[in-house]
């Protein structure tokens, strides 16, 4: 199990802001929080090579591949 993309969003009321502002959010967004797996390896999605016709002989090894980066981000966004 594995979760990808997240993205929490607030949007503040047009009130809030009066004539100044005519939207405004906040938002958080993080990618690649959380894996649970009983691979061993760095990462459980290992590239699959193609030989052609031959068999893969890639399969189930990943040769010390890095993993998918762990990201967080934080936005505001604001109409005028």
């Amino acid at each position: 199990m594995r979760i990808r993309n997240v993205q929490l969003t607030y949007n503040f009321p047009a009130q809030l802001f009066g004539k100044v502002l005519s939207g405004a959010k906040i938002y958080v967004q993080g990618q690649n929080l959380f894996t649970a797996t009983k691979y061993s390896g760095l990462d459980p999605e290992i590239n699959v090579r193609n030989f052609g016709n031959r068999a893969n002989r890639g399969v189930g090894v990943d040769r010390g591949a890095y993993p998918i980066a762990r990201s967080v981000s934080l936005g505001i966004s604001a109409t005028f």
